[in-house]
């Protein structure tokens, strides 16, 4: 640290010069006021001053210029805020789920504790309200969408509610099972709710009874045909016996049986559908058509009719 060095000549009784080195102030200049008495120091001027705590404070020369005042000191504490801002009031917690449960813990906001003004040696601490925010009950809690409402949980929009064993639980949506992972491999065909077709997605699960197919590679017996509900054949296929029955499979040598033919659906499936037309109709929501492509082998015309969903 450098030491600035000041020079102020005093004038003693016997006329000596006392050189005062001050580390750090300077003392102010002096000179006659006049009135008799010396001048030590400039009327009105300020110089600092160390308080008794140790801090600096300031002092002021008097009017006459004969004398500095008291050291004035900054009392305890006026250094800093009176009292500091704490943190931001903690979010609350996530709503809970259907089941009532409460939801995470809300975040705290800003510091847990704030702490005194900037080099305030009293100076009040911060209010701590920046504690964690309600556990669960800081907001409304949200209602499950019907859509989603699977027993006594809530399925995400990317879930869908089975019934394996009994159990009523969410599993991941699929429209084919080469869509689900290994654990639960089978896209699994949902009841319809209300009659009719069974829902758009299935779900995957390892019950392998009905799973869901696109192409007969996904099935062990390499058939893929259209579910049925009775003997309504539906808008989407399940993997199925390779055995001739109706709707079952046809591939390679496999002869249809009874009043069936060997057909072909837009992905290649081959399988027996039920003869339509010339007075035998279709059951339930099925229609005679000829949007399937009668096989070259199949004992029926190219122009036959068969039952389709």
């Amino acid at each position: 640290m450098k030491l600035r060095l000041v020079a102020v000549d005093l004038v003693s009784a016997k006329g000596l010069v006392l050189v005062l080195f001050v580390s750090g102030i300077a003392l102010p200049g002096c000179g006659s006021s006049g009135s008799g008495a010396k001048e030590v120091c400039t009327p009105g001027a300020t110089a600092a001053c160390i308080c008794t705590d140790g801090n600096s404070g300031a002092q002021s020369c008097a009017s006459d210029g004969t004398q500095y005042g008291a050291c004035i000191c900054s009392p305890a504490g006026t250094g800093g805020a009176i009292t500091a801002t704490g943190g931001a009031v903690g979010a609350g917690g996530s709503a809970g789920g259907a089941s009532g449960n409460g939801g995470s813990l809300g975040t705290g906001g800003g510091a847990t504790t704030s702490t005194g003004g900037v080099s305030a040696t009293g100076g009040s601490a911060g209010i701590p309200s920046g504690t964690g925010g309600n556990s669960g009950t800081g907001g409304t809690q949200a209602l499950c969408p019907a859509a989603q409402t699977c027993g006594t949980a809530c399925c995400g929009t990317d879930e869908t509610c089975v019934i394996q064993s009994g159990v009523t639980h969410c599993a991941p949506s699929c429209s084919t099972s080469s869509e689900c992972a290994p654990a639960t491999p089978c896209c699994s065909l949902l009841e319809p709710k209300n009659g009719g077709a069974p829902p758009a997605k299935g779900g995957c699960t390892n019950d392998t009874g009905a799973c869901r197919c696109t192409t007969g590679g996904e099935c062990s017996s390499g058939s893929c045909s259209p579910a049925l509900a009775g003997t309504t054949p539906l808008a989407v296929n399940t993997c199925s016996a390779n055995d001739g029955s109706p709707y079952g499979g046809c591939n390679g040598l496999q002869s249809c049986a009874g009043n069936t033919c060997c057909v072909s659906d837009a992905k290649g499936n081959s399988f027996c559908a039920v003869i339509c037309g010339s007075g035998t109709t279709c059951t339930g929501g099925a229609q005679c058509s000829n949007v399937y492509t009668v096989d070259s082998l199949s004992s029926c015309s190219s122009t036959q009719e068969t039952c389709s969903p």
